[in-house]
C-alpha cells in the first residue's frame, strides 16, 4: 500500500496512501481492536492476515502488528487490572518464554522468503482457528477422550 514516488494523484494524501487504503486500515484496526478487547486474543491474530490480503509484505504486517500490540497490551492490561483478572505469576514466565521466542521467530522471519512465510502464517491461524473451533463447540473433548488412552 506504499504509492509510487512521485504520485501527485489528488487521491492521494501526503503519506502516500488513497483515501480508499487510509479507510480500510482503519477498519482493520477497529475490527482487531474489537475483537481483541471482546476474546482477549491479541490483534494481530485479526491484522496480520487481514494487511497481507490487502497487499502487504507479511514482514511489513508482522512488524507493524506487533508494535501496535504493545499498546493495545498495555490498555487492556489496564483494563484488567480493574476487575483483579490477572496472574502476575504465570504472566512473568509467559513473558520471559514470549520473549525468547520472539527473538528466534523474528531472526527466521527474516531469513525466511515471503511466500513461505505468508503460507506458515496462513497454516498457523487456521490451525489456530481450527482448534478453538473445535474447543467451542465441545468436540475437542470427545476427541482427547479416545486420544488420551492412546498416548
Amino acid at each position: 500500500y506504499v504509492a509510487k514516488s512521485g504520485n501527485d494523484s489528488p487521491s492521494h494524501n501526503a503519506s502516500g496512501r488513497s483515501r480508499q487504503q487510509i479507510f480500510e486500515l482503519l477498519g482493520i484496526g477497529a475490527a482487531a481492536g474489537f475483537a481483541s478487547g471482546l476474546t482477549g486474543v491479541g490483534g494481530p491474530v485479526l491484522s496480520v492476515p487481514l494487511m497481507v490480503i490487502m497487499g502487504f509484505g507479511p514482514l511489513t504486517a508482522i512488524a507493524t502488528s506487533q508494535v501496535i500490540q504493545i499498546v493495545a497490551a498495555l490498555s487492556g492490561t489496564i483494563g484488567n487490572l480493574q476487575y483483579g483478572s490477572i496472574n502476575f505469576g504465570i504472566g512473568a514466565w509467559l513473558t520471559i518464554l514470549e520473549l525468547a521466542g520472539v527473538l528466534v521467530g523474528v531472526r527466521i522471519a527474516h531469513s525466511t522468503k515471503s511466500l513461505l512465510l505468508r503460507n506458515f502464517a496462513a497454516s498457523v491461524c487456521m490451525l489456530v482457528g481450527g482448534i478453538m473451533l473445535l474447543s467451542s463447540s465441545g468436540i475437542a473433548g470427545i476427541v482427547l477422550i479416545y486420544v488420551k488412552p492412546l498416548l
